[in-house]
């Protein structure tokens, strides 16, 4: 029935450009869009005219910035369905199943193959002469500005940016990733760009901070002007409300951090094309035994004081997979140390995706791996255990994929489980972090994180601003 359903849709696409009834399809898309009243997305109302009409593509990526954007009197915030501009895309398009297919000797992508392969050539030049036509009426009738992603390799939006740029509307790449400390994932994001054949046409690609835009530069896929650095708006207040928080409770609290389970990653790149080089050796460090290691000893310390709260703070991707994937380990983990499935009233499994600063806020004590939470965390003034154990630093590469290898000075690092324990007896008595390394943790959050000395807000804000002011006629 899906499969009928979409074939339908494809029918319904093509016949309506053929006969180039691009007006008619946009009145029919706007049932796919949705505008956001500052508190939550609404179906479309009505385009305002005075206001920049600013259209997100992927905005279930973004967490916190688009309700940011919306509480500004003179932006007003649309988002277009992911499915729907995947249904567009592929009733052009026939992308192959790249399983079997390979470049230069490796596994291709599906971004490969959409870019550059032959089979999606002469669909995608068809599917590029329909946006020509389409984008400028759906447009009109949103009143749309600028649009903006959070990333410049998705192939549902790619030529929406690519036409849109090229026929006047201006777009911005809000690009989102940032923790880009470790020499792996440094690498690893050059490479992912260095793969376009062409420079990436956005007006502006917002980066969080001058380590991400250096990614981009050195990728020479981009011309210095594009790229300009943003902060993280919703650091702004965040940093503010933490620095200033007062704990609600008496009891002592220890907060785990959920991380990466893995690192993999390949120990031979192109320099010139950033692909993979054939016979290439596929590696692996793992992550996900020390913070096991570590849980459990925080079970055990929670039995011996039932005074002491233990919060598991997991990120949304690490409980996806068989079982709840991390989050299933975990609680695995707490049933084996306390020998039932009922876990004790001190421990808790923290799931919300945007409970990380409260959570923050609370502990007196925050544990983690391979996060920019410990960042957060560290600028909050609060002691931070990074499981940074001799036999994870003592694994062969493991100075090439550590995010914080080179700023454990920062945080308090155990040799060990057992040291780990010594180390937070030890701060719940004296949780004071010297003034000296506190101003280097503040360093580090501004170069890695955002800005603590200007408002990501209001120049992310001026970002729009200006993407809206170059704005061709139409």
């Amino acid at each position: 029935m899906q499969k009928f359903k979409y074939s339908l849709f494809r029918v319904f696409v093509r016949v309506l450009a053929t006969f180039k009834l691009y007006s008619v399809l946009a009145n029919f898309s706007i049932r796919f869009v949705q505008e956001h009243d500052g508190k939550a997305f609404i179906p479309f109302q009505s385009k305002k005219n005075d206001n920049i009409g600013l259209l997100f593509f992927d905005s279930f990526k973004f967490r916190g910035e688009v309700e940011i954007f919306a509480h500004a009197s003179d932006i007003q915030v649309l988002s277009i369905s992911w499915g729907f501009l995947d249904l567009l895309m592929r009733s052009f398009v026939k992308i192959p199943d790249v399983k079997k297919m390979t470049i230069n000797g490796r596994a291709a992508t599906e971004f490969e193959i959409y870019m550059y392969g032959e089979q999606c050539a002469a669909g995608r030049q068809a599917y590029q002469n329909f946006l020509r036509k389409f984008i400028p009426a759906l447009y009109k009738k949103l009143g749309v500005d600028v649009t903006i992603n959070s990333n410049c390799r998705y192939l549902n939006d790619m030529d929406f940016v690519y036409i849109g740029e090229e026929i006047g509307y201006r777009h911005i790449c809000y690009y989102r990733e940032a923790l880009h400390i470790s020499h792996v994932e440094y690498e690893r994001a050059q490479q992912r760009l260095v793969r376009f054949r062409e420079e990436y046409p956005a007006t502006f690609i917002a980066v969080q901070n001058n380590i991400t835009k250096d990614v981009f530069l050195n990728s020479k896929k981009v011309e210095e002007h594009q790229v300009v650095v943003r902060g993280s708006p919703r650091m702004d207040a965040l940093v503010k409300e933490l620095r200033g928080a007062r704990k609600n409770s008496s009891h002592k609290q220890i907060a785990l951090f959920s991380g990466p389970p893995e690192v993999i990653y390949f120990d031979d790149y192109d320099k010139e094309t950033g692909l993979r080089k054939p016979g290439a050796s596929k590696k692996t460090i793992e992550f996900e035994p020390y913070m096991i290691d570590a849980l459990r000893t925080l079970t055990e310390m929670a039995l011996a004081d039932p005074s002491l709260i233990i919060i598991v703070k997991m990120k949304d991707l690490h409980m996806k997979g068989e079982n709840e994937g991390l989050l299933g380990k975990f609680k695995n983990t707490v049933s084996e140390v306390i020998g039932t499935d009922e876990i004790p009233e001190n421990i808790h499994f923290e799931t919300g995706m945007m409970a990380a600063h409260s959570v923050i806020a609370e502990s007196d004590i925050v544990i983690g791996i391979q996060s920019t939470v410990l960042l957060e965390a560290a600028v909050a003034r609060k002691p931070v255990v990074l499981l940074h154990y001799d036999s994870l630093k003592n694994t062969p590469d493991s100075h090439l994929v550590l995010a914080y290898k080179n700023l454990e000075g920062l945080f308090d690092v155990p040799r060990d489980a057992g040291d780990m324990e010594d180390i937070i007896q030890r701060r719940l008595r004296n949780p004071e972090i010297d003034p000296d390394i506190q101003e280097a943790r503040d360093e580090a959050f501004d170069n890695y994180v955002s800005s603590l000395g200007e408002s990501a807000l209001e120049r992310s804000l001026e970002i729009v601003r200006k993407a809206a002011s170059l704005k061709h006629a139409h």
